[in-house]
């Protein structure tokens, strides 16, 4: 998606972007998809995020590990339950 049709400039987000990596350690894809996400709500336009998008922005752990773990712990609950 392309903001500039509603006057986001890329001198507007430059100064976000810096903000984020300089005050708040940020990651750059994580910023970029906070921005995406930002963007998409002020503007009621719709974004598609990827397991890894959501964990850049969340601070999460990449999405095959955080996959592995739901796949791991899901398996665990199942065996810890009592039959019948």
């Amino acid at each position: 998606m392309n903001y500039g049709k509603y006057g986001v400039t890329k001198a507007e987000l430059e100064p976000i972007i810096d903000d984020g990596i300089q005050n708040y350690d940020l990651s750059l894809e994580a910023i970029y998809s906070g921005l995406r996400m930002s963007l998409a709500s002020a503007f009621n336009e719709h974004e598609y995020f990827s397991l890894d998008d959501v964990m850049a922005i969340t601070g999460g752990e990449s999405g095959r590990t955080f996959t592995e773990d739901r796949t791991m712990s899901a398996g665990i609950d199942r065996s810890q339950r009592k039959p019948g």
